[in-house]
């Protein structure tokens, strides 16, 4: 007796008025669980069973449940029970975090007396398996056992869906090659992928057709790492008159904010306006990537990439065979980009196969190779066209076709050898055959007897990552040996 002689002196220093209710004599409020601390991956049930005790004007159980997160608890409401005789319910728990139960026992003047379970602490969960554990790709990500810094690992397979990947710093990772692991659209228009925080690593991402970014949409710090992403398109509003950037751009990928792409094949995209293989809006990076075969169906600029805003680098990337009726084969550059070590090979368009930089474009160039780009017109070059600020600096321009000294003047250029140069000044600027090893075959290593082999620019920020003279061409430079 003494025991519930406590309980009541408790309530009566926490409430107005005193509990009206008088229990049966000698009983404890209690309750109990039969959650064994296993670890869990699903929302599992969990039975709560209290005491069975008698009171005078009964009006509920009330059953709550706290969730701790770090130091902080935060108390729900689960169920109200007005049935007197029931001393059980089977709630269910869906996180891996600790939990606890409160009983509250109500009489109809709202005053109680409570008592609590022991806590339920949910062993973490750093990963889920698909299809092993879960079947449905975004239920998995949806899951509250995927938190910040947690992985899914897919295993080989045809998943379709538009999936969002939102709001969680997690790694989606396929487990095996990416041609063995699609993420392909579902029926309907929309962005096969849309994630703004955390990583997709290893997928093809296929099929997708929506007004930007018809395979991934990425924004936020979200990282693209290891895809394939092909055969998608960006298409316009099928109302004309709800036009508007960037509908109908992207058709592989829309990068915003400070997304990246890593070490990706984009291949095969198509859209209605610019950007066929990328469009970037941010502060973006594309490293290491293979943008090849993409192309924009009407008269517009970048079937590989297209720059509308922010910064962008790109580094260690092939730009090959995208084309487009209107300007710049590969790349529009519309805003501030830095572009090392790419390669800009059999490129076409209506007006500089290679690249074009819009009016209120700025560029540098570095360490880049242009080869058989190719313009329909026969006024501009066919591998760089300049409207607005550029540089190139360590560049071999070579083999392009389109009407040359139209617009790279070697005026532009520092320590770059061109044969589109008619004449040669600016510093170190050659006009010499760069000697690949194997152009017809894709190789751009230079030939021991190369002219371009520590013919860069002499400052030691642009030397070689042996520590010699920068070598002209993709292979040469700070970044000439991250292929």
């Amino acid at each position: 007796m003494k025991r519930l002689t406590l309980i009541f002196i408790s309530f009566f220093l926490a409430c107005e008025s005193p509990f009206s209710t008088q229990p049966t004599e000698d009983d404890i409020f209690s309750v109990t669980h039969n959650y064994n601390g296993e670890k869990i991956y699903h929302p599992t049930p969990i039975t709560l069973e209290w005491s069975n005790i008698t009171i005078k004007k009964f009006k509920e159980f009330l059953v709550e449940r706290s969730a701790a997160y770090g130091d902080s608890v935060a108390w729900e409401v689960r169920a109200h029970i007005l049935d007197s005789l029931q001393m059980t319910y089977i709630d269910t728990i869906d996180d891996d975090i600790t939990f606890q139960y409160r009983i509250r026992m109500v009489d109809q003047d709202d005053q109680f007396i409570h008592a609590l379970s022991s806590p339920l602490k949910v062993p973490d969960v750093s990963s889920l398996k698909v299809p092993e554990q879960y079947e449905n790709l975004q239920k998995a990500f949806d899951s509250h056992f995927i938190d910040d810094g947690d992985t899914i690992n897919v295993f080989p397979g045809l998943y379709l869906g538009h999936f969002e990947f939102l709001d969680k710093n997690a790694i989606i990772r396929a487990v095996m090659i990416p041609e063995i692991t699609l993420l392909g659209a579902a029926p309907g228009r929309g962005s096969v992928v849309t994630i703004n925080n955390g990583e997709l690593d290893g997928f093809t991402v296929t099929e997708g057709v929506a007004l930007a970014g018809g395979g991934v949409s990425a924004g936020g710090t979200a990282i693209i790492r290891n895809c394939i992403i092909r055969n998608n398109r960006a298409v316009n509003h099928e109302n004309p008159y709800m036009q508007k950037y960037p509908y109908g751009m992207g058709g592989g990928v829309y990068l915003k904010d400070e997304a990246i792409l890593i070490r990706c094949r984009i291949a095969h995209n198509h859209s209605q306006q610019s950007g066929g293989g990328i469009l970037t809006d941010g502060n973006n990076s594309v490293i290491n990537c293979t943008i090849d075969n993409n192309n924009t169906i009407t008269w517009d600029s970048g079937p590989g990439l297209y720059q509308q805003n922010g910064q962008l680098i790109i580094r260690n990337t092939k730009f090959k065979r995208s084309y487009t009726n209107g300007t710049g084969g590969a790349i529009m550059i519309n805003a501030v980009a830095e572009i090392y070590n790419c390669l800009f090979e059999k490129n076409k368009s209506g007006r500089g196969g290679g690249l074009i930089i819009g009016e209120s474009g700025n560029a540098n160039i570095i360490n880049c190779v242009f080869y058989k780009n190719w313009t329909y017109s026969t006024n501009y070059s066919g591998a760089i066209i300049n409207l607005g600020e550029i540089s190139i600096i360590n560049t071999i321009v070579w083999n392009n076709d389109g009407d040359k000294d139209y617009k790279l003047y070697s005026k532009y250029a520092e320590y770059t050898t061109s044969d589109e140069f008619n004449s040669v000044f600016g510093l170190g600027n050659l006009k010499l055959n760069p000697l690949f090893v194997n152009s017809n075959e894709g190789d751009y290593h230079l030939l021991s007897d190369s002219p371009c082999i520590n013919a860069g620019n002499p400052d030691g920020a642009y030397n070689d990552t042996d520590g010699s003279r920068n070598d002209m061409g993709i292979y040469g430079g700070p970044y000439g040996d991250d292929w």
